[in-house]
This record gives structure tokens, sequence and C-alpha cells, in this order.
């Protein structure tokens, strides 16, 4: 008669051998709770950047303003800022501290170099406007060198943990509108949709700042982040295209018109 050994080995085998029947698994995809919000207000948000971005490549095309070339800049960083929060979202990247770090970072780098380019649709850039410029972004590269240092005796785990949260940055990011409005509010030509502008902005970071650090329980403010981003990308278009409008018709006007005594000059009467 077979052994108890014997039938042991039975069942090990018999075991093996339906183990490896098993219907292969597809590999899934991990996705955000709040994906169908997120990707609504990124499509949304990369359509208006998108007609930004032509508006801004034409007129560079024909104008080579610094004002067009800096908002050809910031419009690329908020592209290449919602490309990653997108990508991390559906899971189609890894090393997501890594990542959401860099897209932090490129946001704010965007929104500085986007306030800038606004103020030099209206003013030339002097030596103090150029001063502050490179000095808010010089801050924001420290404040993100001192997120990336390791501390000693720290793991790689906790170290991407930490990367995950920078609320330093986060703060930063929080302070700019507030700061912009003090300093460019008053002399933007259109300065309710502007100061509209930046207070959405505002909203938006603090509803992220919330989400990120509040719990489970502020997952709301998330949508309400994305909603906010969309509201000013759109008050931003408005105030561009708007600006652009009022250049053509100066321009235009200062073609038909002498610029001394301000009448009507030979091209306009031969135009009628």
């Amino acid at each position: 008669m077979p052994t108890f050994s014997a039938y042991k080995k039975y069942d090990i085998l018999e075991h093996m051998f339906l183990s490896s029947q098993k219907e292969p698994t597809m590999p899934t995809f991990e996705f955000a709770a709040d994906l169908p919000s997120l990707l609504l207000s990124s499509s949304i948000s990369v359509i208006v950047i998108g007609l930004m971005l032509f508006m801004a490549f034409r007129l560079h095309a024909s104008n080579r303003r610094r004002a067009y070339r800096t908002l050809l800049v910031s419009l690329g960083f908020i592209l290449i800022h919602h490309s990653l929060q997108l990508a991390l979202s559906l899971g189609l990247l890894h090393g997501q501290a890594g990542l959401s770090f860099a897209g932090k970072l490129l946001q704010v780098f965007s929104f500085i170099v986007m306030n800038f380019a606004v103020f030099e649709l209206y003013f030339r850039r002097r030596s103090r406007t150029r001063l502050w410029f490179y000095g808010l972004l010089g801050l924001g590269v420290l404040i993100a060198a001192g997120d990336l240092l390791p501390v000693p005796a720290e793991s790689g785990a906790a170290w991407a943990e930490r990367l995950a949260f920078t609320p330093v940055l986060d703060g930063y990011l929080l302070v700019l509108p507030p700061l912009f409005a003090l300093m460019f509010g008053p002399h933007i030509g259109q300065p309710r949709k502007y100061a509209f502008g930046l207070g959405s902005a505002f909203a938006a970071q603090l509803c992220v700042v919330l989400h990120q650090y509040g719990g489970p329980r502020f997952a709301v403010w998330g949508v309400a982040a994305e909603v906010l981003n969309v509201v000013y990308y759109v008050l931003l278009f408005m105030l561009f295209f708007e600006r652009v409008v009022e250049l053509l018709m100066t321009a235009y006007r200062s073609s038909i018109t002498d610029g001394l005594t301000n009448l009507y000059n030979r091209r306009f009467f031969l135009s009628q």
C-alpha cells in the first residue's frame, strides 16, 4: 500500500499542475479616485493653454517681443506640468514622488514666468523688474534644493515620502498670488480680471494644501482645486486675448493717423 509520504507527494504534484493551468492575469493600472474630474479639468486646461500657445506663437513670429517669448516659455512649463499630473494619475509613470515634485516645481516656475509675461504685455522689463524675476526664480530653486537634499541617515523610502510632501514649496506657491497682486495689480490695464485670476490661483493652491495635508475627509478639496485651476486659465486667456486686441487696434490706428496731430493720414483716405 502507498505510504503517507507518497500521498503527500501526489498532493504536491497535483497542486503544482493545477496552479500551472490558471489563466494569465492582465496587468492592472491604479487610478486616482478623482480621475473623472482630473481628466475633465486637464482637458479644458490643455485646450485653453493650447489656444494661448498658438496665439503667442503667431504673435512672436510676427513681432519678436520679449513678452511673447516669455509667455511661450511659461505655457510650455504649464503643458509639461499638466502632462506629468495626468500621467501620474493614470499610473503610466513610475517614481511618483520624484515626478510629482518635478511637476510642482514646474508649476512654481510657470506661475512666476506667466505673471511677468502678463506685466510685460503692458510695460517693458526694467532693471528692478528683472531683479524681482530672477530673485523669485532663485528662491524657488533654493527651496527645491532644500527639499531634494537627503538628511543624514535617511533611507530612500523616507526621502521619497519627504518629496511627496513639500510644505515649504507649497507655502511658497501660496504666497506668490498675493505678492503679484501687490506688485502688478495696480499697473495692469485689466485689474479686475487679473485680480480674479490671482484669487482663483490662490484658492486653488489653498485647496491643494487642504487636500494633501488634511487627510481623507478633505478629498473633495482636490476636485475644487481642479475647477479653480480651469477658472484661472480661462480668466488668463480672456486677459491675454483682450490685451492682444488692444495692441492690434493701437497699431492699426497709429498706421492711419498722424502721430503729431492725431488726424487721419493719406493711407486712411486711400483705403476708403
